[in-house]
């Protein structure tokens, strides 16, 4: 990655307030509308919808861990700021 590769440090301007909002990455926003749409089951229960939900999420844990050298298992992944606090 390159500086170019951040917006927010190319537009004049950088955004504190990642706790309130955080812009979303255009190619972000179409790998997941399937999980907007389609595929939204809660992942914690056990019924087909779920089932696709968990598996995604368990795919993703995978690919980040492999991406910055990781155990899937340090990988989490929140729904609220809340709950990471």
């Amino acid at each position: 990655m390159n500086r170019e590769d951040f917006e927010v440090l190319n537009n004049g301007y950088i955004y504190f307030d990642n706790g309130a909002t955080t812009k979303v990455k255009q190619e972000v926003v179409e790998e997941m509308m399937p999980y907007f749409s389609e595929h939204y089951g809660n992942p914690s229960s056990v019924y087909g919808l779920a089932r696709d939900s968990k598996k995604a999420i368990e795919e993703a844990r995978e690919k980040v861990a492999k991406l910055i050298g990781a155990k899937k298992q340090e990988i989490l992944f929140y729904g609220m700021w809340l709950r990471s606090r």
